[in-house]
């Protein structure tokens, strides 16, 4: 029988007394969970394309937004999570990238073998690209959605209503499989067969995942 160890978040915090110095406690995918002491406040700061998931164990945290606040307690819990789903294309310069540095440390430290890239029905950030961001929402959304524009331009004329949604849904998907291989490590190792990237799709409506095979997307069954 596997033995299996409990992380006990206590016994973790007693380790270090410094503040604003997160510890790597956990591994999931591709994402670390990270223990941190906090003290005072912390300089703004972005994550264009990441989720970044709060939890409070002790105390009090204020999280202050260009469009909002929350305060969390002991408990209680806050994500702030990327939009659309979409992975930018290889760009390494001074700016944040928490997508791509997940990658590199997935693909050339973890070496992965896998990379999904999961799509969705009723996307919030797909609708702001069709419909257009509203107006409290473009300065970071709307940018980060011009991402994927090109698709509204290669638009088929003849679908309509919850047709469009749904192919302008799975095209962010194809464009973040595109976007993928734009990274030299990552197009490389696919070349080499030890990476495999995959596009699925998750109906919410229907409750169908689906996967993308060539041109067209298969019910998992």
């Amino acid at each position: 029988m596997t033995a299996y160890t409990a992380i006990n978040f206590a016994e973790k915090l007693s380790k270090f007394t410094d503040r604003w110095q997160p510890r790597v406690i956990a591994e999931m995918n591709d994402y670390q969970f990270k223990l941190v002491k906090l003290e005072g406040e912390f300089v703004w700061h972005r994550h264009d394309d990441t989720d970044d998931f709060f939890l409070v164990i002790k105390g009090r945290l204020v999280i202050e937004m260009r469009d909002g606040r929350v305060e969390l307690g002991p408990g209680e819990l806050f994500v702030v999570r990327n939009v659309a789903g979409l992975v930018p294309p290889y760009q390494p310069d001074a700016y944040y990238h928490g997508t791509s540095a997940a990658l590199e440390f997935a693909v050339r430290v973890l070496k992965v073998a896998r990379i999904v890239v999961m799509s969705h029905g009723q996307c919030g950030g797909v609708r702001a690209m069709v419909e257009g961001a509203p107006k409290e929402a473009r300065e970071f959304v709307k940018p980060w959605m011009d991402m994927a524009e090109p698709i509204l331009r290669a638009m088929p004329p003849h679908l309509k209503g919850g047709e469009v949604f749904s192919h302008c849904e799975t095209e962010v998907m194809r464009l973040s499989l595109a976007n993928l291989l734009t990274f030299p490590w990552i197009e490389q190792a696919v070349a080499d067969g030890r990476v495999k990237i995959q596009g699925f799709r998750f109906d919410i409506h229907t409750g169908i995942l689906s996967r993308l095979e060539g041109d067209r997307l298969v019910a998992v069954e």
